[in-house]
């Protein structure tokens, strides 16, 4: 109920799972005050006059934690890392500057049965390298990293150390595309070259911060996003080409008194519709492909309705 409390301010994906267990076990959640978010650590406020914490083991060492419980959270969160799990410990703060354990949750992230697919289809639309960057143990990272199948990862990251990343990667890569939903993952959104959030999920810091927003919480979208960029990047040198072609061809011909100016006119006015004509083949294509998503779930609904919370 404390960390319900805590966490319902947050826009942190772990922190409405949190939230989301607590009103599905029906736990009555106490109001909390003067919540503050602590990024890469976790959060804090005040409820019924004490102050709690939510987060890593590393608040809990800022917060002063004693050693005996700092031992018991480490036996802990090495056994949930095994399963795949995050431990987010709980605390509350005491007058002389300590603060005293209260509990350990386990959390996990789900891994949506599509991710392996969408990766496999960014890396055949030209994606060189993926790269998973998480304030996470090493343990998780590492089985999350596995069951995934991205090409490295890196753990226990604050949002500064993720811009760094970032920009080590530009150095060694080139261009870089960031993916993130959460308000730790802002600053690399930021930092990178080209920076999407989830919409769906997305925090309003994650949201202000990236240049392109998914509306759908869905990797798939991701691979439709780079199928699109692909396809208007090409229509554009398409324009591009046909345009100046045209108009060299016009010019040439002008020049050498082959056609008079209405001639030419009338060619260039023929090129401006030709490509809008061309341009607006990326909204067709995409308008087909919204109506046969419908379609598909359409057939694919046999009126049941599922609800899962994380």
């Amino acid at each position: 109920a404390l960390a319900a409390a805590v966490e319902q301010p947050s826009e942190h994906p772990l922190a409405r799972a949190i939230v989301a267990r607590a009103l599905h076990d029906a736990i009555s959640v106490p109001v909390a005050t003067e919540f503050a978010a602590l990024p890469g650590r976790g959060a804090n406020a005040t409820v019924d006059g004490a102050q709690i914490l939510v987060g890593s083991d590393r608040l809990m060492r800022e917060a002063g934690v004693s050693t005996e419980a700092l031992s018991w959270i480490e036996r802990h969160a090495t056994t949930f890392a095994s399963y795949g799990q995050s431990a987010l410990s709980v605390a509350r703060s005491s007058d002389d500057g300590r603060a005293e354990l209260l509990g350990v949750i386990a959390v996990a992230d789900r891994i949506r049965p599509n991710v392996r697919a969408s990766l496999a289809a960014l890396r055949q639309s030209g994606v060189e390298r993926i790269v998973m960057l998480t304030g996470d143990r090493e343990e998780v990272a590492r089985t999350i990293a596995a069951q995934v199948g991205v090409d490295e990862y890196r753990a226990n990251l604050l949002p500064d150390e993720k811009s760094d990343a970032i920009r080590e990667l530009r150095r060694r890569y080139g261009s870089v595309a960031m993916v993130g939903d959460g308000i730790n993952d802002a600053p690399a959104l930021a930092t990178a070259d080209v920076g999407i959030a989830m919409g769906v999920a997305g925090s309003d810091v994650a949201l202000e911060s990236a240049d392109l927003a998914l509306m759908r919480d869905d990797l798939s979208a991701l691979t439709q996003l780079f199928d699109l960029s692909h396809r208007t990047v090409a229509i554009i040198r398409q324009n591009v080409t046909l345009s100046l072609v045209t108009k060299a061809v016009a010019l040439l011909l002008g020049t050498l008194g082959f056609v008079n100016l209405w001639i030419a006119v009338l060619a260039d006015m023929g090129t401006s519709i030709a490509v809008t004509l061309n341009g607006l083949r990326l909204a067709r294509r995409e308008r087909q492909r919204e109506i046969a998503g419908a379609e598909g779930n359409r057939d694919r609904d046999d009126g049941t309705r599922t609800v899962a919370a994380d």
